[in-house]
């Protein structure tokens, strides 16, 4: 922010005021907590402000005294929005929010330039100010325009601001969510911070500037209609203009206000401001300056019935609709001898069957939460407690600006909110969540934040939907991954994944299967017709006949549990070559580098081998491996031929008969440009495995860190159980069950029951971690089974757990691994046994 000063000179030194010694502790606080938060410096600035203190009922604000820099400089003229502009603007809407700024201009920087200009002088020092301070002349406009642009496209259509005051309004509760998340992820990027304390969000009914704005229309806060009735008569001029003041600003609400206020208005007659150098001084008739402060005025029956009267108006005031402008208006006007007016109305016509409803102090949909005990909770509570106890005692509505007692119950002024006891909350939450639906965190905190209040409100409604048994059974969390690119390969056949394609025709050689073979770092696939009765041997023959024998020496092997391909024999072939043998966990294809070549294997087998029916083992494979090692990746541009060998087949050089490949030359040529291929292969694939897991973490959530013991739901959609209940409104999780050890990262074994019939191996995606620690509404399920239904509901008084709400465990954090032990596994055993093999590292 700039301060231009028209006139430099005119600016000037003004020494430190003196004030109490309990005021002059307050302002060495005040310097101590802007110096904390960074907002002012010292200074040697040449000119200086007074240090002002406001008295404001139970504090004091911290001022300074800007009149000579405000006078000297060029003002900016950005308009602040009109009030009944603004209020005009929420028509047709039905959710509200409310977000204040943290010290709103203290988030705003001053120009360093400028900052010399700021300086304000105190008994401890000369300080000026590096955020935006209060009271200088610009500061509300430039402040304006800064919110106006953070709320771009959404101002004046779903989002006002009024300086520090934000309003959200919608008809919907799906548009007032995407406002509120467009509103903060604004905020966020600007670096603009809001006040938990002072925000509400998604109510139907909000106090705003003055008004009780709704649905419904305006009408006029509780606390200060109530506060209005406690008004004493003003006996001197100077209060007559604070209570015609206070009528004005809610005449709307006050049928021929005019009429009605002119006993009051009449005492006015005669008198007159003027000014009197940059002063303005009250002039009565004569001609003469007199104190508004301390003029006497007249005071009849007929100005305190009029006052009385108003005092009525305003305690029970009218809701004004808004206007509906599809609809077309009624205008009324009369006059007569004493004056005129004119009124503009709409009429609205509801069903025979329609019928006006008052609403309720009560929650409507909680009909049953007994008052009486309700009041005894709150009584009780140990944050709500106090508060009570010191509005029974005769505290006025003055006294406290943040509370109030409406029948005994404590209930908030700015939004009319409940506050609501811990130990009312499970029954609360029960009844908006269980009975409600069971829908998530944002819908069940917006339905219990338009009624209650407290505190740790949001937190202990997440515990609760955290912790209820039903939505664990039957709610699937974000999907988990991770893709653990250090591990990749770097070179050819140091990764190799195998597996076989069962259900092929038979040949006439006897062939029903192909085995498949791919290296992962290349993306080259090997192929041998096979029989579904393949055993052991020929796994590890095509391994040494297609890898082994021409050069290659894998480091690790990569399967699914067939123990054919992963069982003795396999590992027996990993010990002598040095390989690692890795079984993937069940169900969970994805981890089997070789799935996704087989997938486009059988497009290319399926297109091809129409001509070949009964000969694909001889005609049609050969061409077919042919086919997809000459095939470029779409991430390195490079066929699997290019990224492995010096010198690849090309179709261009058959059909013109090149003997030397079109020229390429001699063989250190040769070798030279598969190099530097090689190497920038390497480079290509490196970048696109980054970009992988990019795309995967945007996609899935991080993966949990698991240790023996950890609960654990198993992910039926990602995991079948044929002895689990199935269909459409079947539950989808089944557990929780311990984990029993950590094979990887990514793989652990699971404590199942054994009459579920399945493996202990389960990969992490296949899981969801139990909420950890304590439920602090103490409900509990039963490890292993699936969880019971909701008890019944309890009464309002029944106090639960008073344990603060557990933290989520810590993700990325790693923890050391417990060894697994390896088991030998008979060569030729049934496909179904356990599979024990070597962990992946």
């Amino acid at each position: 922010m700039r301060v231009p000063v028209e006139d430099p000179s005119r600016l000037r030194a003004e020494p430190p005021r003196r004030v109490s010694p309990e005021l002059r502790a307050v302002i060495e606080k005040q310097i101590a907590e802007l110096l904390e938060w960074d907002v002012i410096e010292e200074s040697h600035s040449p000119v200086s402000s007074a240090v002002h203190l406001v008295k404001q009922r139970d504090k004091v604000r911290f001022c300074v005294d800007y009149r000579h820099i405000n006078s000297a400089t060029t003002p900016d003229r950005y308009p602040l929005p009109r009030i009944d502009d603004v209020l005009e603007s929420l028509r047709g809407a039905r959710w509200f929010s409310s977000l204040d700024a943290i010290r709103g201009y203290h988030q705003m920087d001053v120009a360093e330039e400028d900052r010399w200009k700021t300086a304000f002088s105190t008994h401890k020092g000369l300080y000026q100010y590096k955020r935006v301070p209060f009271g200088l002349r610009s500061a509300p406009a430039y402040f304006q325009r800064f919110m106006d642009g953070l709320l771009g496209p959404m101002r004046w259509i779903t989002a006002l601001v009024y300086l520090d005051d934000v309003v959200v309004y919608t008809a919907t509760l799906e548009d007032h969510i995407s406002a509120l998340q467009q509103l903060l992820s604004a905020a966020e990027r600007a670096g603009l911070r809001f006040s938990p304390a002072k925000c509400t969000f998604a109510v139907q009914e909000l106090n705003l500037l003055g008004r009780k704005v709704s649905g419904h229309g305006l009408g006029v806060m509780e606390d200060r209609a109530s506060a209005v009735l406690n008004l004493e008569p003003p006996t001197t001029l100077r209060e007559l203009y604070h209570v015609l003041g206070l009528f004005t600003y809610y005449r709307q609400f006050i049928p021929r206000y005019a009429q009605v206020a002119q006993p009051l208005t009449d005492l006015t007659k005669g008198w007159s401001y003027k000014k009197v150098g940059t002063a303005h001084r009250l002039v009565n008739a004569a001609g003469d300056f007199v104190s508004a402060r301390t003029t006497p005025i007249p005071w009849k029956e007929s100005q305190q019935e009029a006052f009385d009267a108003l005092k009525r108006a305003i305690a029970s005031p009218p809701t004004l609709a808004h206007p509906d402008y599809t609809r077309p208006f009624l205008l009324y006007t009369d006059a007569c001898k004493s004056g005129f007016a004119a009124a503009v109305h709409q009429v609205s016509v509801f069903p025979d069957d329609a019928v006006a409803v008052a609403a309720p102090a009560w929650p409507r949909h909680l009909p049953d939460l007994d008052r009486q005990q309700w009041i005894a909770a709150v009584r009780a509570d140990p944050v709500f407690g106090p508060t009570v106890r010191r509005l029974e005692k005769g505290a006025t509505h003055g006294e406290d600006e943040t509370y109030t007692l409406d029948n005994g119950v404590l209930v908030r002024r700015d939004d009319g909110r409940i506050c609501a006891p811990r130990a009312c909350l499970l029954s609360v939450l029960r009844r908006l969540h269980d009975d409600g639906g069971h829908f998530g965190f944002a819908k069940t905190y917006m339905r219990a934040a338009a009624d209650f209040w407290h505190p740790r409100l949001s937190s202990l409604v997440a515990a609760y939907v955290r912790y209820c048994s039903v939505c664990l059974r039957t709610k699937v969390g974000r999907n988990v991954g991770r893709l653990d690119i250090d591990q990749d390969a770097d070179g050819p056949f140091k990764h190799i994944s195998v597996d076989v394609i069962l259900g092929m025709p038979r040949t006439r050689r006897g062939f029903d299967a192909i085995m498949v073979g791919t290296d992962v770092y290349s993306k080259m696939i090997l192929l041998k017709p096979c029989t579904s009765s393949f055993t052991a041997r020929d796994v590890t023959s095509f391994i040494l006949d297609r890898m082994v024998r021409v050069g290659w020496r894998p480091q690790r092997l990569t399967s699914d549990h067939d123990l054919r391909i992963m069982g003795a024999a396999c590992e027996q072939l990993g010990q002598t070559i040095g390989m690692t043998v890795t079984a993937t966990p069940p169900h969970h294809h994805q981890a089997n580098p070789v799935e996704r070549h087989i997938q486009t294997l059988q497009r290319v087998l399926r297109a091809m081998v129409a001509t070949h029916p009964g000969s694909w083992d001889e005609e049609v494979v050969p061409a077919a491996e042919l086919a997809m090692n000459s095939a470029p990746s779409l991430a390195t541009g490079m066929t699997p031929f290019d990224a492995v060998y010096i010198a690849s087949p090309r179709v261009l050089d058959s059909i013109l008969a090149r003997p030397d490949h079109g020229g390429v030359g001699e063989w250190a040529e040769h070798f030279a440009q598969a190099k530097a291929r090689l190497l920038e292969a390497r480079t290509l694939i490196r970048a696109e495995r980054a970009r992988q897991r990019r795309s995967l973490e945007d996609r899935t959530a991080p993966l949990p860190v698991l240790s023996p013991g950890t609960q654990v739901w198993i992910r039926l959609r990602d995991r079948p159980i044929g002895s689990a209940p199935s269909g459409k409104l079947a539950p989808r999780k089944l557990g929780p069950y311990p984990v029993r050890r950590v094979l990887s990262d990514h793989r652990v074994l699971v404590d199942v029951p054994a009459e579920l019939n399945i493996g202990a191996e389960f990969a992490v995606s296949q899981l969801e971690l139990h909420p950890s620690g304590a439920d602090p509404f103490e409900r509990s399920a039963v490890v292993g089974r699936p969880a019971s239904p909701p008890r019944p509901h309890p009464s309002v008084l029944a106090p639960p757990a008073a344990d603060p709400v557990p933290a989520l465990p810590r993700r990325g954090s790693r923890t050391r691994r417990e060894a697994p032990v390896l088991r030998k596994v008979e060569h030729g055993a049934p496909r179904s046994a356990p599979y024990s093999g070597t962990p992946t590292p």
